[in-house]
């Protein structure tokens, strides 16, 4: 991370270097209110997948959510007049989940306006050079809903059919998929279909290939003739070493078209990152501009951060009978070479540090390792 947040630990830095990274860009940040009407919501509650919504009721005896999402209000505030919108945020919105109210910490950004395969191509670049910030051991994993939607022009399944199996790729679970076949009486062409673009993930050239093959229409062609040239355009800015093709993502088609990802980090067993182009989402709300943005859920990587930490300080003293000036003036002289120094008047092993002094006689004494 930057030089300048070296005195920060990675959890408090990282907010600070995402936005650099999205103000070169030119995002501006976007504030949004705690307290929404819960109709903004109500006909659009799939959009926020399985998470419930918090709700309460305002004085005014109107019906309030606990901002659950906010790429909504960044949609909602949209004039027909905006050419294009780029913004982050840094919000924590509150969901149900597992029936419990959860707090998730996110930073994300939108492009309102950008409806050519360069305003995808920059929003995941934003999604690398965050991953990258975080850390260099990551996967941005990415399909094209055009691929899905043209499977389920060939299947033409109900609409709680094409629900299910859209739980079931994202489970990547043949078992599940065998049930879901006898369950509606899927073919075992159609079947053994399924189970090659589950089984269809890895890196992006090899996976293409294989994927092309599975084509049944010219709308799956086309999509995987923009993931191709996506894919390119990363390259030729060395993105695409960490990029893979995964065709079993997939996303609701009444709020999301075009490209979709989701971004991983080693030691997080969930994806941090998620985003795609959200056109389907600015329609219903009569917005007619194009859309596309992820967002990153803070609260995985705090996690990873904090797992990380081996130490409360990079050095702690301890002074047992010293003088209270005779203390200060110690700690003084070790914050001149450390970055955190931590005073305790004796050692009873609660605190875990790099280096460990004691302060005798007004002299700074070095603990040994094995002492």
């Amino acid at each position: 991370m930057n030089s300048i947040y070296n005195k920060l630990s990675k959890e408090e830095a990282l907010p600070l270097v995402l936005r650099e990274i999205y103000e070169s860009r030119g995002y501006n940040k976007y504030k949004m209110g705690e307290f929404v009407p819960y109709d903004i919501y109500l006909d659009h509650r799939n959009f926020l997948r399985e998470e419930g919504i918090i709700t309460f009721t305002g004085a005014d005896g109107k019906l309030m959510a606990l901002k659950p999402d906010v790429t909504m209000s960044v949609v909602k505030n949209v004039s027909d007049e905006t050419v294009t919108k780029k913004v982050f945020y840094y919000e924590n919105v509150f969901r149900i989940s597992n029936n419990q109210n959860e707090e998730i910490n996110q930073i994300g950004v939108e492009f309102i306006g950008g409806e050519d395969l360069y305003a995808s191509a920059e929003v995941i670049e934003l999604a690398c050079r965050s991953l990258e910030a975080i850390s260099s051991k990551y996967i941005l994993s990415i399909n094209d809903m055009g691929f899905m939607a043209g499977l389920l022009d060939e299947l033409k399944l109900s609409d709680e059919a094409e629900y299910e199996l859209s739980n079931v790729l994202k489970l990547k679970s043949l078992t599940a998929l065998k049930k879901f076949c006898g369950k509606y009486s899927i073919d075992d062409k159609h079947c053994d279909y399924l189970r090659n673009i589950i089984r269809l993930e890895g890196p992006f050239a090899e996976v293409l290939i294989d994927a092309k093959s599975l084509c049944l229409n010219e709308k799956m062609e086309l999509a995987l003739d923009e993931l191709d040239e996506l894919f390119n355009t990363l390259k030729a800015i060395k993105l695409s070493d960490k990029i893979k093709l995964d065709l079993s993502i997939v996303n609701d088609l009444d709020y999301y078209n075009g490209i979709i990802f989701k971004g991983y980090i080693n030691g997080v067993p969930k994806a941090v990152l998620s985003g795609g182009r959200y056109d389907n989402l600015m329609h219903r709300l009569n917005k007619k501009q194009a859309a596309v943005g992820f967002a990153i859920y803070l609260s995985y990587i705090d996690r990873l951060f904090r797992n990380e930490t081996k130490y409360n300080t990079e050095a702690v003293i301890y002074y047992g009978n010293s003088g209270t000036k005779d203390v200060a003036i110690a700690v003084s002289k070790l914050s001149e070479k450390y970055k955190s120094v931590r005073a305790e008047k004796i050692n009873l092993n609660h605190v875990k540090a790099e280096k460990e002094f004691n302060l005798v006689n007004k002299v700074i004494e070095e603990v040994e390792e094995n002492a």
